[in-house]
């Protein structure tokens, strides 16, 4: 298993996938496994975020809040819309998003902020439709 586990991180170490995640996670550990629809897009920079819907499908990446880049680090750390959240559900010397994952209120907080950018982003694409 030892064999395994070293091929494994000798491959994320330097692959050229994934790296978002690497960021947070750059050791593999199957013990650290756990799904959460949620933080997804966090842990990823995938999903409802501006950045990704831009990159795949050539939409505005610009933030609800005028900032010119919607990624996951505007959303966590400056994004002005989802300050009172912040200051609810972080700590206030928060400083990393491996850090930030730690705490089960920040991500309870992650969950909310991604819950609404998700129905936004739904009731925007209904809207288009219609």
């Amino acid at each position: 298993m030892k064999d395994v586990s070293n091929e494994w991180q000798a491959y994320w170490q330097t692959s050229c996938k994934g790296r978002a995640v690497f960021e947070i996670c750059p050791k593999v550990n199957i013990n650290r496994l756990h799904g959460n629809f949620y933080l997804k897009p966090i842990l990823t920079g995938h999903g409802v975020l501006a950045s990704y819907q831009h990159k795949f499908f050539n939409k505005d990446s610009k933030c609800a809040c005028g900032h010119v880049l919607e990624d996951r680090y505007h959303l966590i750390f400056q994004c002005s819309k989802w300050r009172e959240i912040r200051q609810k559900y972080f700590p206030a010397n928060f400083s990393t998003l491996p850090q930030l994952l730690q705490s089960n209120s920040v991500r309870s907080g992650l969950e909310i902020i991604l819950k609404q950018r998700l129905e936004e982003t739904l009731c925007s694409t209904a809207d288009n439709i219609q």
